[in-house]
């Protein structure tokens, strides 16, 4: 049994981590696709749940106890990147599957670039001012029942 010892996210901080998502989203080119927030239950900080890539939609859970992660900001963007990387890197192996190129990385390796994106992108948000006011507008809250 794991025992919540950690920080909680607040409504507000959950709202700027959907508003991160959507962000994101859109600076890594993939506007075509629906990015919602799924009721399922994690235990992970933020996790990207499925996605359809026929219907261009997937769904990320959020954890509410980010343990000895502090939700600032910083961490806030660099987490929802960290998802969105993983719909990017899961189209790229699609692209490369699609025109019979060989995808050049393993599993972990792409983790380890998934890991290094996410702390450029953080701290380029940061130092741009990309963090004023990213809520979505006329979104809605971007939940689904999944």
């Amino acid at each position: 049994m794991t025992v919540a010892t950690g920080h909680k996210l607040t409504p507000s901080q959950k709202k700027e981590f959907h508003a991160r998502m959507q962000f994101w989203r859109k600076e890594l080119g993939l506007t075509g696709w629906r990015v919602e927030l799924s009721r399922a239950k994690t235990a992970n900080i933020s996790e990207l749940l499925d996605w359809d890539d026929e219907n261009m939609v997937a769904h990320y859970k959020l954890g509410n106890d980010w343990g000895e992660t502090e939700p600032t900001m910083f961490n806030i963007i660099r987490k929802a990147a960290h998802e969105m990387l993983h719909l990017r890197m899961v189209r790229w192996a699609e692209l490369c599957e699609e025109h019979g190129i060989e995808h050049p990385l393993a599993v972990g390796e792409e983790h380890v670039i998934i890991h290094t994106l996410e702390l450029i992108l953080a701290e380029w948000a940061i130092l741009k001012g990309k963090t004023a006011d990213a809520t979505p507008k006329a979104e809605g809250d971007g939940s689904t029942g999944n």
